[in-house]
């Protein structure tokens, strides 16, 4: 398999087909492999609440983009990063990837602030999932089959390793206070760790008969979905299926979530078959369906409380659409959002907007209720795998391995953007930031409705509309500046080469250019040779070669040796016998065989 994302043939921007390609042949294989433990399915005790979803109140400059389009870049791998987590406070994100570690970056200095990973400590394959915990720790999985459980701030990093899986971890999720996690494996289970006790293992959740590829836990809703299309409803008390698995779609079961806090039995999966179902835990029956939503797979969705407290679903397609569902009409369109031109490989909804990433590296903005595009971002060279929102940044990673943070309201000190800004920030050794910084070819025209398009480090353009804003307008200047003055300069270089060309014949006598009237032709006879002075010139270890070439020529109007006007002697030139009819070329031939003792043949 080739390299991910980085060969010279295809680029980064083709990364995400290669992890797709290898996660399903390392699913196959798991699928082949799957060993059973002899563990029967059970909870040694109940497991608490999961975590609560959090209203975000966004200001007024979300609606119209980050403050500084172009964002700050944080360069942290040469590889894919396929996970991202946020703390609750917004101020650290961890983030893993095909390199096999994980990354800490700080939010405000957007700078990376600790690594995870060691000879002795971390994955040795691919990290999955990773998630913050209350408590400063990180819990992390990955293609290798295990858990790591990160120690909060340890340097050099430490961690434990949670074994008993024998897949890949596709989720992880961990409850509200942090004491417990649930993790989604590969081999068709899900369990159940203790982390108040350094990762115990508690139990194991069976029901599946295929890999568990999503899980679901909000408050006491437990559910999850496999690549066999079935979805499951766990007792969180029991640790076992509340009824018999349900087929919910043809083809995997590729989203999930929970229907809100206002429907707190139910949930709804999104499939290959391009359905959205919403199920009620306590009859095993779908309440509502949309079928046909998409043409291809559901790639996302969320089920999202707009900031007036109407719950709305938005769903993210192969079809590269954005749907906006009504559960209170029975999950009836609201509305379709276009604005991408790949696969949308990321959702995530906040206040009343929804961000979505595409292959191709854009991030669209749309807003919720309308459907309308607000503005795209050139958020990666590749696919856009991961975006999360807070009060004042947003923050995407993806396939070429680096993290974007735009910035919206003021939360402290800015970012340094002349250390870690894309235009400007120089190629570290053995780094392919050059190759996967986004070119201006990844700009997109999202239509009349947006109001700008960004890739990083170039200039802001505004569509549909005359007003530009005081940054745009300023670094569209300064990029015409230097335009300007990298004209003027290669014309003045160039200037400079023809004055020298022309002053050579004067200066230097014995170098002559092409234009020099001193330049070897058919009217002039003379060859240039070396100076004759000191340099170069006849020594005492010089032979008759030697000797010869040192024979300076003065050029047009000056005195040619005699010697070489008329032939020379026999003893002007030692070891060749010359005579009055050879000419110069003949002779210089002549000294060639008598130094190299190879006699020319006619």
């Amino acid at each position: 398999m080739p390299r991910l994302g980085l060969g010279p043939d295809r680029g980064a921007a083709h990364g995400h087909e290669f992890a797709e390609a290898y996660l399903a042949q390392v699913q196959d294989t798991l699928g082949i492999l799957t060993l059973d433990d002899g563990d029967g399915g059970s909870l040694g005790t109940s497991l608490p609440p999961g975590p609560s979803v959090k209203a975000i109140d966004m200001g007024t400059q979300w609606a119209v983009g980050p403050r500084d389009p172009a964002g700050s870049a944080v360069d942290v791998s040469d590889r894919a990063l396929l996970c991202m987590n946020v703390s609750a406070d917004g101020e650290l994100a961890v983030v893993g990837g095909a390199d096999h570690g994980l990354k800490e970056v700080g939010v405000r200095d957007a700078r990376i602030q600790r690594e995870l990973f060691s000879r002795t400590d971390g994955h040795r394959d691919w990290v999955s999932c990773a998630r913050l915990l209350p408590d400063g720790r990180i819990l992390s999985g990955g293609v290798d089959a295990k858990l790591c459980l990160w120690a909060a701030n340890a340097r050099p990093a430490r961690c434990a390793d949670l074994e008993g899986h024998t897949g890949s971890i596709a989720q992880v999720r961990a409850s509200g206070d942090g004491s417990v996690a649930l993790s989604a494996s590969y081999d068709k289970t899900v369990r159940a760790w203790d982390l108040t006790r350094g990762g115990a293992g508690v139990g194991v959740l069976r029901g599946h008969t295929a890999p568990v590829m999503h899980l679901v836990w909000q408050g006491d809703l437990l559910s999850s979905g496999d690549r066999s299309g079935h979805v499951v409803a766990w007792d969180l008390a029991r640790g076992k299926p509340l009824q018999a698995p349900i087929a919910a779609h043809r083809g995997h079961v590729t989203a999930m979530d929970a229907a809100g806090s206002a429907n707190p039995q139910s949930f709804v999966s999104g499939g290959h078959d391009g359905s959205v179902r919403l199920w009620d835990v306590r009859t095993n029956k779908a309440a509502m369906e949309a079928r046909g939503l998409h043409t291809g797979a559901v790639n996302e969705l969320s089920w999202h409380a707009l900031p007036s407290g109407a719950d709305l679903l938005v769903t993210a397609g192969a079809d590269s659409q954005l749907r906006v569902l009504e559960p209170r009409k029975g999950l009836a369109i609201l509305n379709t959002a276009g604005g991408h031109r790949d696969f949308i490989y990321s959702l995530h909804t906040a206040g009343p907007f929804a961000f979505s990433g595409g292959g191709n590296g854009m991030l669209v903005v749309h807003e919720i209720q309308t459907g309308r595009c607000l503005y795209a971002l050139g958020a990666n060279r590749a696919a856009v795998r991961c975006i999360h929102a807070t009060r004042s940044v947003l923050i995407a990673a993806g396939d070429d391995g680096g993290v974007m943070i735009y910035e919206f309201e003021s939360a402290g000190p800015s970012p340094r953007k002349s250390a870690i800004n894309l235009s400007r920030q120089q190629p570290r050794a053995g780094s392919s930031r050059e190759a996967r910084r986004p070119s201006s070819s990844s700009s997109l025209a999202v239509g009349a409705t947006s109001n700008f398009v960004h890739s990083p480090g170039e200039t802001q353009h505004r569509l549909g509309s005359s007003s530009r804003s005081t940054g745009g307008v300023t670094a569209s200047r300064n990029a015409q500046a230097y335009a300007d003055k990298r004209k003027v300069a290669v014309e003045h270089a160039a200037q400079i080469r023809e004055q020298r060309r022309a002053r050579r014949p004067t200066e230097d006598s014995n170098y002559p250019t092409e234009t020099s009237s001193n330049y070897p032709s058919e009217n002039n006879q003379y060859s240039l040779q070396r100076p004759a002075d000191g340099a170069g010139g006849g020594g005492p270890n010089n032979d008759a070669l030697d000797t010869f070439c040192a024979s300076s020529w003065v050029g047009p109007g000056g005195d040619v040796p005699s010697q070489r006007r008329e032939g020379g002697t026999a003893g002007s030139v030692p070891g060749v016998v010359a005579s009055a009819q050879m000419s110069e070329i003949d002779r210089l031939q002549a000294m060639g065989d008598a130094k190299f003792g190879k006699p020319r043949h006619r």
